[in-house]
């Protein structure tokens, strides 16, 4: 292919995005103004109310401490008590207000794991 034949797809392809992009803002409504956040004299509102946030940054669920030579039932021994052990966390969270988590790390798939 062509030098010139590249820049005409290339060209092309921009267009196309362009007009397909235009065609699903126009059908995509925005939300009203009053469901954003803004900040007003130096606090979040939302809808006429004050928006608090409470939030926990980090590791918000345990670990299970698997390893290669565990047997299935300890490895799902060891699955459950982690699992409890998290809601009991996210439960004490809760309890104290906190409505926003930030994790720092991704949470764990351990759902295949207790099947080994």
């Amino acid at each position: 292919m062509g030098m010139k034949k590249v820049c005409y797809f290339a060209w092309l392809t921009m267009a196309l995005w362009l007009v397909a992009g235009e065609a699903l803002a126009k059908e995509q409504a925005l939300p009203p103004e009053e469901e954003y956040v803004r900040a007003e004299k130096g606090h979040l509102m939302v809808k006429g109310e004050r928006l608090r946030v409470w939030g926990v940054i980090g590791k918000v669920f345990l670990t299970p401490d698997l390893k290669p030579e565990d047997s299935p039932s300890e490895r799902a021994a060891k699955i459950a008590e982690a699992r409890r052990g998290t809601d009991r966390l996210l439960d004490r969270f809760e309890e104290l207000g906190f409505n926003g988590v930030r994790l720092r790390e991704a949470v764990p798939n351990t759902g295949g794991l207790s099947k080994r």
